[in-house]
């Protein structure tokens, strides 16, 4: 008995954990928009400072202008896949690998 109680738990909590999906930079999730504008400086923080800190980028891109831009994207999809939470962090950097100008937003919706 106490063998199928324990089986069931388990089988319980590895589908629990299926339900919830997060995929991305595990630095951006735990971020909040305050922390993000005192850690990135436009004008002052480097490509160094911005990967020591956030790590490896989702993307790169480069813009009209040349100019290269990380990008750091965290999504959760919640238990019953109707709640999701996004975030997106947006780095572009000038040709002396200084900052110019970071974006950060978030998303949280709920599907009916």
């Amino acid at each position: 008995m106490k063998n199928i109680f324990l089986s069931s738990l388990l089988l319980s909590s590895i589908f629990l954990m299926g339900c919830s999906v997060r995929q991305g930079s595990e630095e951006v999730a735990f971020c909040s928009s305050h922390d993000v504008h005192n850690e990135i400086l436009d004008g002052q923080t480097t490509k160094q400072q911005v990967f020591e800190r956030f790590g490896t980028t989702f993307a790169i891109h480069f813009d009209e202008l040349g100019r290269e831009q990380w990008k750091y994207s965290y999504r959760k999809k919640g238990l019953s896949n109707q709640t999701f939470q996004a975030k997106t962090l947006l780095v572009v950097f000038d040709e002396n690998d200084v900052v110019t100008k970071h974006l950060f937003y978030t998303n949280q919706e709920e599907s009916k």
